[in-house]
């Protein structure tokens, strides 16, 4: 459940790109200034990448997400339905009800096995030295990283991870985090390390970004092998 003062993820360009196939695709954060019946009503959403406010044109749909008290994310699609200036400009957004908000558990976030260029550094500086490698497999809790020959990582701790991620529509999204490293693997003689790690620090649109990408490959998976 939404409280006063939470915070809310929009994106565009996900419910549109069916319809139009042309939306692009952003993601701004917002805060909820209060609730009426079946009415969020929140502040100007601020543009992730721009750092801008945008007042959405009333009828305007998004995907919307925020983290529960539980630490689950939920999603739900919503519209602008209104706007109305009180202390501040805020925007009426409408909610579908909790039956419409589609809860993830951290536990059971989808993976998908896929190659995505991350780079690896210690949260304090000389720890080890950084590198760059790739992921076996990513999901919006965690990932499996190779660990390239000579790279050296601790058994447990924290690090830094950054990925890049190739999404559908074109966009390069650059998702940093802070992970707790789970295990590592050994492989044999002529292959590589895999380390796993838990995703322990991330925000909310980042995981979002995240879940959305595992989901197009999930989904471009069942389209190559329908057609086969």
């Amino acid at each position: 459940m939404l409280h006063i003062g939470d915070s809310i993820t929009l994106e565009t360009g996900i419910l549109e790109k069916n319809v139009k196939g042309d939306e692009a695709q952003e993601t701004f954060r917002c805060r909820l200034v209060d609730r009426q019946d079946d009415t969020f009503i929140i502040d100007l959403p601020i543009n992730e990448e721009t750092g801008k406010t945008t007042p959405f044109p009333v009828g305007k749909v998004l995907q919307a997400s925020f983290v529960g008290i539980d630490q689950a994310l939920y999603i739900f699609h919503t519209k602008i339905i209104g706007r109305e200036h009180r202390n501040v400009p805020v925007l009426l957004l409408n909610d579908p009800g909790r039956k419409k908000h589609t809860r993830i558990q951290r536990r059971n976030y989808a993976r998908v096995d896929a190659g995505v260029n991350a780079a690896v550094h210690p949260l304090s500086p000389g720890a080890f030295t950084p590198f760059t490698t790739f992921t076996l497999n990513i999901s919006g809790g965690g990932a499996a990283l190779s660990l390239p020959k000579g790279a050296v990582i601790p058994e447990h701790g924290e690090i830094d991870v950054s990925f890049v991620l190739p999404m559908e529509s074109g966009a390069l999204p650059w998702i940093r985090t802070r992970a707790s490293i789970v295990r590592k693997l050994k492989k044999s003689a002529f292959e590589n390390e895999i380390f796993t790690i838990e995703f322990s620090t991330i925000r909310d649109a980042d995981r979002q970004q995240i879940i959305q990408y595992v989901f197009e490959q999930q989904a471009a998976f069942r389209r190559s092998a329908a057609g086969q």
